[in-house]
């Protein structure tokens, strides 16, 4: 008995030095993330002439950056669901990520071909901003209430980005389409659990790795993506 008890006590140590070296590995993941985003909301504002368009993508990443370096802080030091630390700043992530939701609408207004409906898609995503604040403050903390809310204006975007290379024959439009679908699969992959390793490679990483290449490719369309003569800045 006294065998199967440190054997046991064995286990548990091993699993435990999985969990925190695997929690390690996704806080340096979503620290990296965190530094490209806020490196790509620089360089939409410093280097490339502003338009609607990419000031949208500058709050999405600024916003994204925010989420992910909050992301790295609970894995690296609030990995425990119960622990103060977590409980406040998982709060704070879903927070971060209702901005980043509504520049991703605000996108899909700024390069919608109707007018009209250009400005109703800007006033919708202001209510639907205004509603999301509260809901995951105070009633809905929960990762699958902010997927339903981040899934629909991705797959939006994903839509009038191929749209419009269609109809424009810009092929930097595609760069943003292929960088939306692989945010899609990242998702996809986390929610899943999918993992190559358990430690080195596990849903959450992967999901990391997802986003930096989906945010490059949103950040080159951004960038290179010609304006509307109607766009302004408003």
């Amino acid at each position: 008995m006294r065998f199967s008890h440190s054997r046991g006590e064995r286990v548990a140590t091993v699993a435990m030095k999985s969990m925190t070296n695997a929690d390690s590995i996704v806080a340096l993941t979503n620290f990296f993330l965190s530094i490209e985003n806020f490196l790509f909301a620089w360089l939409l504002v410093r280097k490339t002439p502003s338009n609607y368009f990419r000031s949208s993508l500058v709050l999405f990443f600024h916003s994204s950056g925010w989420a992910a370096l909050l992301g790295a802080m609970v894995h690296a030091y609030f990995s425990a669901r119960s622990s103060w630390g977590f409980k406040i700043l998982w709060r704070w992530i879903l927070l971060a990520i209702g901005p980043a939701i509504f520049g991703l609408w605000q996108a899909s207004a700024a390069i919608y071909p109707e007018a009209r409906w250009n400005q109703i898609l800007r006033r919708l995503s202001v209510v639907q901003l205004s509603l999301y604040i509260p809901l995951v403050l105070f009633f809905l903390p929960d990762y699958l209430f902010v997927i339903a809310n981040y899934l629909p204006a991705v797959v939006f975007l994903l839509v009038v980005l191929g749209q419009l290379g269609v109809q424009t024959k810009q092929g930097t439009a595609f760069l943003g389409v292929a960088g939306l679908l692989l945010a899609l699969a990242g998702s996809y992959i986390q929610n899943a659990r999918l993992a190559w390793d358990p430690v080195y490679l596990n849903h959450n990483t992967i999901y990391h790795l997802f986003l930096m290449a989906s945010f490059a490719l949103l950040f080159f369309c951004g960038q290179a993506l010609k304006p509307f003569p109607r766009e302004t800045m408003q």
